[in-house]
């Protein structure tokens, strides 16, 4: 079987929680294996693998070694966001942590299922000088890209990431949002704001920590409205975020995400975040009658087209650049 479509049968297995991987020839292994870490679901793949079910040695090696190092960073990462929530609550800054294992966990049996990446945290625009003067003192570096503070406030892209100290190689980066989306990067239109994060919030726990987080609805169209608009569905990571919210948020409402998503002017990038997750795992049929109540202009029809499913499961950070700015030219129409 031809090595993309090897692939493309081992990340549908993802989305149903299923080991395919006993097709994979053990020189076509080390492929996998960097394709899978390249579209964030090496972890994933390593924790639902089947040890009952035949694989080669040289990817069950992989997947092994995968899952024990993610495991370890869980727990590097549960130790920072501990120990920054205690300080965000001593420094009376008001914060909602969003992604990560804030929003994920209730889709897996533990965090590291997932890729773990940055710390992101959401603030009112008001505690970010607070909140900056507390990251400086835990020995964090912030990045400025306006030259300091004050320009980013004013003229930035709405977060400010900060490095953790050398000293620390197992923390990550922490990322202090004050715009949860600023739409597609090079638009001025705002999907989503601050207040829709803040004004109906529910309870989330993770590893006894708690903390507030916006409503389902709010979630999963931010969810789809990062993979369209800002990432263009680049890793099949996103796919697997929709598919597995779908699947596992039983009490999200969709009726309202559609209500909320045609509001926000944003009922084009819903479609198609459904659309590709639908290429690779079927929507439930109340969810399609939705989907197809969506009407998408023409020209962004045609344009879109240019992006596939295939173009996600063989694209790289370079390969398909322009297929993807187009799509996302073409769903902010």
């Amino acid at each position: 079987m031809n090595k993309n479509k090897v692939l493309c049968e081992c990340l549908k297995g993802l989305l149903a929680f299923e080991d395919r991987f006993e097709q994979v020839p053990d020189r076509r292994a080390r492929w996998l294996g960097e394709r899978l870490a390249w579209h964030k679901v090496l972890p994933l793949a390593a924790a639902i693998q089947d040890p009952g079910k035949p694989k080669c040695r040289t990817l069950a090696d992989i997947l092994n070694k995968a899952n024990l190092h993610n495991m370890m960073r869980e727990e590097h990462y549960f130790r920072q966001v501990r120990s920054l929530f205690s300080a965000l609550d001593q420094w009376e800054v008001e914060y909602v942590p969003f992604k990560g294992p804030f929003w994920f966990v209730p889709l897996y049996e533990a965090y590291h299922w997932r890729h773990i990446g940055d710390i992101d945290l959401l603030l009112p625009k008001s505690d970010i000088p607070k909140a900056t003067e507390m990251m400086v003192a835990l020995g964090y570096r912030p990045h400025y890209l306006s030259g300091g503070l004050e320009q980013e406030l004013v003229g930035g892209r709405g977060e400010l990431a900060f490095s953790p100290d050398p000293s620390r190689p197992n923390d990550v980066v922490v990322e202090l949002h004050w715009d949860p989306m600023p739409s597609p990067r090079f638009m001025r239109r705002q999907f989503l704001s601050y207040e829709d994060f803040t004004r109906r919030t529910i309870c989330g726990q993770w590893r006894g920590l708690s903390y507030a987080m916006p409503s389902l609805e709010v979630q999963f169209l931010y969810l789809v409205l990062h993979a369209t608009c800002q990432h263009q569905f680049m890793r099949f990571v996103h796919v697997t975020t929709i598919v597995h919210y779908i699947q596992r948020r039983f009490h999200l409402n969709f009726e309202e995400v559609f209500e909320l998503a045609a509001e926000r002017h944003a009922s084009t990038p819903l479609f198609y975040g459904l659309s590709f997750a639908n290429a690779f795992w079927a929507l439930p049929k109340p969810l399609r009658e939705l989907k197809a109540r969506i009407n998408v202009p023409l020209k962004s029809r045609l344009v879109t087209k240019l992006l596939s499913p295939r173009s996600i499961v063989q694209g790289t950070d370079k390969k398909g650049t322009i297929r993807r700015n187009l799509f996302r030219t073409a769903i902010s129409w």
